[in-house]
């Protein structure tokens, strides 16, 4: 069993815990102190994204493969993948098909 799965499944059933809580507690593991609780960032623009693809066309002078990757302020973008999703949007759109 995976201790960060274990923690997960504890904080999220914590009323159900009983002398459990106490024991956490004292570690410091409650709902409100979850020192393993990932820091969520924001969410990049569509614009901010193809600033991204340019930065990269200029660094490395060619489009991104499908599994190619920029880091950005120590958070790995996943270039590659969002242009090959845009150009499948892309295409649906251009033949009439439903946006999803």
């Amino acid at each position: 069993m995976k201790i960060g799965s274990w923690l997960h499944r504890q904080l999220t059933t914590w009323p159900t815990l009983h002398g459990q809580q106490q024991l956490m507690a004292a570690l410091g593991l409650t709902p409100d102190t979850n020192p393993f609780t990932p820091v969520r960032r924001a969410r990049r623009t569509f614009e901010e994204t193809v600033q991204l693809l340019e930065l990269f066309l200029h660094r490395e002078g060619c489009i991104p493969a499908a599994r190619e990757t920029i880091r950005v302020d120590g958070d790995t973008v996943k270039i590659g993948a969002w242009l090959a999703k845009a150009r499948t949007k892309h295409g649906r759109l251009v033949r009439g098909g439903v946006d999803s």
